[in-house]
């Protein structure tokens, strides 16, 4: 078996699910919510953008964060999987050296 296996995605995986869902709320909140926390008299940021930027910003974080997530499983699931590939390998064919099976993985 695998020395480095962890069941389920990993602590860095799971903070960055987190982060990731907290800022995507952003993007569940009605127009109507918006209007009424978002201050009609101060409408830019520094004068440099818009509070509705700063909710696409956010928005836009969380998918990269959800695009991440996404990528380590996939590397930790296609591992695994390796791993368990090899071993059965090496179950079947108990008369190969275990160098052999590195076209495997």
């Amino acid at each position: 078996s695998n020395p480095n296996y962890v069941e389920g995605p990993s602590f860095y995986s799971r903070m960055i699910l987190i982060l990731g869902l907290a800022l995507g709320v952003v993007n569940y909140v009605p127009i109507i919510a918006w209007a009424l926390l978002i201050p009609a008299e101060s409408c830019d940021i520094a004068g440099v953008a818009s509070w509705v930027d700063l909710i696409y910003f956010l928005a836009y974080i969380y998918l990269i964060l959800l695009f991440f997530f996404i990528r380590n499983e996939f590397v930790r699931i296609e591992q695994e999987i390796q791993w368990r590939l090899k071993g059965e390998y090496n179950q079947s064919h108990p008369w190969k050296e275990e160098s052999d099976c590195h076209a495997l993985v």
